[in-house]
C-alpha cells in the first residue's frame, strides 16, 4: 500500500496528474477512506482545472473529518473560482471557525471582503493572517492591495515588497508595486516591476499597455510601440491602449497613423474623455484646430471636471486666435485645480496675447512650486516684444541682468521640465552692447540649476568611437527644418551632405510640423528621431547615438533646443545663423558665418570659435511664382505712388527706426509704405500705438495689409518699388525673396553680423553702386535716389537680374565647404583642440 502512495506522490511532483488520479483510485479500491490519497486526487483535479470534480472527493474527505480545516478551506477556493463568494465565504468562515489562524483561510477571506468593498474587515483578517504565517506570499499580497485601497501607498509598498521577497514569482505581486509606484508619482522606479510582470505572465494585458504608456512618457518610444500594439492584439477591444497607441504614434511623429487609433479610441468606447482628449492633441499637431475644438469639447461634455480637458481646449482656442475664450477655458481649468503652477504660467502667457500685464500669474505660479527654475525665471525676467523707446529697452535689459544674478544665487531651483521660455529671443533686436554678457551670464543660471545638465559625455570614449568609424556622424538637431526660414536657408546643404559620405542623423523636436519640406530632408537623412519632451531624456537619447558632431542650425529661436545646447553631448557643437546671434555657451565651440557677414571687431561678439566660410553660409532656392497675381489697384492707391515695402516681424522696429521712416515718407511726397501683418496681432497693435505717439505720418502713409497666401506674398514682393532693409537687425528670408523679383534693398549694415544679411548678399552679387548706406542721412538719400533717378533704379534691378541667379541662388557647392569644417573640426576635437581662428575652407567657386 505504501509503495503505491510514494507512486502516487512521485507522478503528481512529476506533474503527472492524470496518472496520479489513476494511481490513488488503485489505492481506494484497497483502502477507501485512505485520505492521503483522496487529497492528491483533490490537487490533481485541481491542477487539471476539474472543479466540479474535485468538489465531489471533497465533500468525501470532510465525510471522513468533518472538521479538517485545510479540506473546508479547499471546498471554499472550489466555489470561489467558480465565482460563488457567498458560498465561499460561509466554507472560509467555517474554516477560520475550527482554526481561528488558519492563515490560507484569513487570506482568501481578506480577498473576497476586499473585492466586495468591506476593506477594513479585509484589512482586520489579512493583518491576522499575515501574523499567523507571516512566510505566506499570497497574505502578503492582499494585504497590500487592501492597504493600497486605503490610500496607505507606503504600507502598501512594505507588504508588496514581503510579498515579492517570500514568492518572487507572483506576477501580481510585482503587477500591484508597479501601481503603487506609479501612484507614488515615482515612474521610473515602475518599470522594472512591470518588465517582471510580463516575464512571468507574457499575454497580461494591464501590464503590456502600462509599460507601453510608461515608456512613452520617457521617450522610449519604439518599445512603447511594440508594447502598445502587444496589448491591443491581446485586447483588440481596448480603448485605452488605443488611445496609448495614438499618444505614441504623435511623439514618434506619425501623425496621421496615430488620429487613426485615436479615431478608432472613441469608437470603441464613445464615454472615454481621455481618448477625445487625446485625439484633439494629435488634431492640434495636424493644424485640424476646428476639429480639434470640437473633439476636446466632447471630452468636457463627457466628463466636465478634468481640469486638463479645459487646459487643452485653451491651448487649441489660443491657436485659433480666440484667446479670450483660451483665457475663459484656462480659468476653468485653474478653478478646478487652483494649486496647479502650470496652468497659472499658462494663463499668464494667454494674457500676454491680450496685451495684459501678467506679473501676477507668473508670480502665483512661483509661489505654488517656488523651487521650479521655470516658474522663477518668467516671473522674474521680462523683455518687451515691442518696446516704446531707448530708455525703455535700457531699463529692461539692467532688470535682466540684475534678476539673474538674483537667481544665480539661489542654490535650491530645478528645472523640472516644464514650459520654459526667457524672452531671450528679443535680445538680438536691441542694438545694445552686451547681448553677449547676458546670455553668459543666462547659461551660468541654467547650468548650475538642477535636473538640467547632462554630464554623461565622455570625451575619451567619444573619440576613440569616431576614430573607428570610417564616415563622420553628424546630428542636427532643430525645430525648424519644415517650411520655415530655417530650412530655406540649410535644408538644401542637409541634403547635399546627406548625400555625400557623412552619415546624417535628424534629431525632431517633439513641437515640429510635419510638411513636404521636412519629409524631403528626412527621406534623405540616415535615420530621424523623434525626441521626447523630456529634456533629459532627449539628452541621453542623443548620447546614445555616438555622433561626433552635433549642429543647431538655430539657436535661440527654440527654448528646446536651446535647453540641450547646454549639455555637451558630441565632440563638436556648432550653430550657425538661424538666429544670428551668438549662443553665450561654451558648449558650442563653432558659430558658423562667412567673410562679409563679419567685421575685424567680430570675434567680441562671440563665445564661440568663428568659422568665415568663403561665401554666404546657405543655399537657398529661388523662389518661383505660381501664376499668383496681385497689383496696386487693390491697394486702393495710384498707379504712380511710390511703395516702399516694409514687410517684417513688428519686434524688428527698433524705435531708432522710427524717425527714419517719417523723413523717408517726407523726402518721398509720393510714396507709401507696405506693411504684412504677421501672426500675432497684438505686436502690430503694440508698433501702431508706438507710431501713433513717435511719428507724423507713418501711420497715415502705410498700408497695413492681412495675412496673404506665400503666392501672393511673392506677388507682392514684385510690385513693390524697393523695400527697405530694417536698422540693426536686418532681413533675412525676404532679401532672397526680393532679389528673385530685382526688387531693390536698402540696408544700413552695422559692426553685427544680424544687420549684414542685405550687405552680403549685394557683395556676393557684386552689385555695382548697391544700396548700401554708411548712415541715417545716407539711408534716406538712397531711398530718395531711388524714388526720383529711374536709371540708378533700373540699373540695380538690371543688375540684380543678371547675378542673383549665379551667385546668390541655388550654390551647389557651398555644403563643401560645409564638409571640409566637418572633417577638420572632427580631426582637431580628436586632438582635444579646437580649430585655429584662422582657418578657411578652400574655396571651389568661380
Amino acid at each position: 500500500m505504501y509503495y503505491k502512495l510514494d507512486l502516487a506522490k512521485t507522478l503528481f511532483q512529476k506533474n503527472k496528474y492524470q496518472e496520479t488520479i489513476d494511481a490513488c483510485n488503485d489505492i481506494l479500491d484497497i483502502e477507501i477512506n485512505s485520505i492521503e490519497a483522496l487529497k492528491l486526487i483533490v490537487k490533481s483535479l485541481f491542477a487539471l482545472g476539474k472543479i466540479e470534480d474535485a468538489r465531489i472527493h471533497l465533500h468525501k474527505l470532510l465525510n471522513i473529518n468533518p472538521d479538517d480545516y485545510e479540506v473546508i478551506q479547499d471546498l471554499a477556493n472550489t466555489y470561489f473560482a467558480a465565482g460563488d463568494n457567498i458560498t465561499a465565504k460561509d466554507y472560509y468562515r467555517k474554516a477560520i471557525s475550527i482554526k481561528s489562524d488558519y492563515a490560507p483561510a484569513l487570506t482568501y477571506l481578506g480577498g473576497i471582503e476586499l473585492n466586495i468593498g468591506n476593506k477594513q474587515v479585509a484589512l482586520s483578517l489579512l493583518i491576522k493572517a499575515t501574523e499567523s504565517d507571516p512566510k505566506l506570499a499570497s497574505a502578503w499580497l492582499n494585504l497590500a492591495s487592501a492597504y493600497f485601497q486605503l490610500d496607505n501607498v507606503k504600507a502598501a509598498a512594505v507588504a508588496c515588497r514581503k510579498s515579492i521577497e517570500l514568492n518572487p514569482n507572483l506576477f501580481n505581486s510585482h503587477f500591484l508595486l508597479a501601481n503603487i509606484l506609479i501612484n507614488q508619482n515615482k515612474l521610473r522606479e515602475a518599470i522594472e516591476p512591470l518588465r517582471k510582470t510580463i516575464e512571468l505572465k507574457p499575454n497580461f494585458f494591464q501590464a503590456n499597455s502600462a509599460l507601453g504608456a510608461l515608456l512613452g512618457k520617457f521617450g522610449k518610444l519604439k518599445e512603447a510601440e511594440t508594447l502598445t500594439r502587444k496589448a491591443i492584439e491581446i485586447n483588440p477591444d481596448s480603448a485605452i491602449a488605443h488611445s496609448n497607441l495614438a499618444n505614441i504614434l504623435k511623439d514618434i511623429g506619425k501623425l496621421q497613423e496615430a488620429e487613426v487609433f485615436a479615431l478608432r479610441a472613441t469608437k470603441i468606447q464613445p464615454d472615454l474623455a481621455e481618448a477625445h482628449s487625446n485625439l484633439a492633441n494629435i488634431l492640434r499637431m495636424l493644424s485640424k484646430l476646428k476639429e480639434a475644438e470640437i473633439s476636446i469639447h466632447k471630452a468636457i461634455e463627457i466628463n466636465p471636471n478634468i481640469a486638463e480637458s479645459y487646459y487643452n481646449l485653451a491651448g487649441v482656442l489660443k491657436d485659433l486666435g480666440k484667446i479670450k475664450e483660451a483665457e475663459s477655458s484656462i480659468r476653468k481649468a485653474i478653478d478646478l485645480e487652483p494649486k496647479s503652477a502650470i496652468y497659472h504660467y499658462n494663463l499668464g502667457l494667454i494674457r500676454i496675447g491680450l496685451g495684459e500685464e501678467v506679473t501676477y500669474e507668473f508670480e502665483k505660479a512661483s509661489k505654488l512650486d517656488p523651487k521650479n527654475l521655470s516658474f522663477r525665471i518668467k516671473s522674474k525676467l521680462y523683455i518687451s516684444e515691442i518696446p516704446f523707446s531707448q530708455e525703455q529697452t535700457d531699463f529692461e535689459r539692467n532688470q535682466f541682468k540684475e534678476q539673474l544674478a538674483i537667481i544665480e544665487k539661489d542654490k535650491s531651483l530645478e528645472f523640472k521640465g516644464d514650459l520654459f521660455s526667457t524672452c531671450a529671443f528679443y535680445l538680438a533686436y536691441h542694438n545694445a552692447s552686451d547681448d553677449l554678457e547676458i546670455l553668459k551670464l543666462l547659461g551660468n543660471v541654467l547650468r548650475n540649476s538642477k535636473g538640467l545638465i547632462n554630464t554623461k559625455f565622455n570625451q575619451e570614449k567619444g573619440i576613440i568611437e569616431s576614430q573607428r568609424r570610417n564616415s563622420i556622424r553628424l546630428g542636427i538637431c532643430s525645430e525648424y527644418l519644415k517650411n520655415h526660414s530655417v530650412c530655406m536657408f540649410f535644408g538644401n546643404i542637409i541634403k547635399q551632405i546627406a548625400s555625400s559620405d557623412v552619415e546624417v542623423i535628424i534629431f525632431r523636436t517633439p513641437y515640429y510640423k510635419v510638411d513636404s519640406l521636412s519629409q524631403s530632408i528626412d527621406s534623405l537623412a540616415s535615420e530621424v528621431i523623434m525626441m521626447p519632451e523630456s529634456i533629459q531624456e532627449a539628452s541621453d537619447l542623443i548620447l546614445n547615438q555616438s555622433i561626433d558632431i552635433l549642429f543647431y542650425p538655430d539657436i535661440g529661436m527654440s527654448n528646446y533646443t536651446y535647453l540641450l545646447s547646454l549639455s555637451r553631448l558630441a565632440l563638436v557643437q556648432f550653430t550657425t545663423l538661424g538666429h544670428p546671434m551668438t549662443s553665450g555657451l561654451p558648449e558650442i565651440d563653432y558659430f558658423i558665418s562667412c567673410d562679409n557677414y563679419e567685421t575685424k571687431y567680430s570675434n567680441e561678439f562671440y563665445s564661440e570659435r568663428l568659422i568665415k566660410l568663403n561665401r554666404i553660409p546657405v543655399n537657398y532656392s529661388k523662389p518661383i511664382n505660381k501664376g499668383n497675381t496681385f497689383n496696386k489697384s487693390k491697394l486702393n492707391i495710384s498707379e504712380k505712388s511710390f511703395l516702399i515695402g516694409i514687410p517684417h516681424a513688428p519686434f524688428k522696429f527698433h524705435p531708432d527706426y522710427d524717425k527714419i521712416l517719417d523723413k523717408i515718407l517726407e523726402n518721398i511726397p509720393n510714396s507709401f509704405l507696405f506693411f504684412a501683418d504677421g501672426p500675432k496681432k497684438l505686436q502690430t497693435d503694440k508698433l501702431k500705438e508706438r507710431w501713433a505717439k513717435t511719428t507724423k505720418l507713418v501711420l497715415n502713409r502705410t498700408i497695413f495689409y492681412p495675412r496673404v497666401s506665400f503666392g501672393d506674398f511673392l506677388e507682392i514682393v514684385k510690385m513693390l518699388d524697393i523695400i527697405i532693409d530694417p536698422f540693426y537687425f536686418g532681413m533675412g528670408n525676404t532679401f532672397y525673396q526680393a532679389m528673385a523679383f530685382n526688387t531693390p534693398v536698402v540696408t544700413m549694415p552695422t559692426n553685427h553680423m544680424k544687420s549684414r544679411h542685405a550687405f552680403a548678399g549685394y557683395k556676393q552679387m557684386d552689385i555695382k553702386g548697391a544700396p548700401i548706406a554708411n548712415s541715417p542721412d545716407e539711408y534716406i538719400s538712397i531711398c530718395k535716389k531711388l524714388a526720383f533717378d529711374k536709371s540708378y533704379r533700373e540699373n540695380i534691378e538690371t543688375q540684380i537680374n543678371e547675378k542673383a541667379n549665379k551667385y546668390l541662388f541655388n550654390d551647389e557647392t557651398i555644403f563643401e565647404e560645409y564638409i571640409q569644417f566637418l572633417k577638420d573640426s572632427l580631426s582637431a576635437a580628436q586632438n582635444n583642440t579646437l580649430l585655429p581662428e584662422n582657418w578657411k575652407p578652400k574655396s571651389n567657386f568661380s
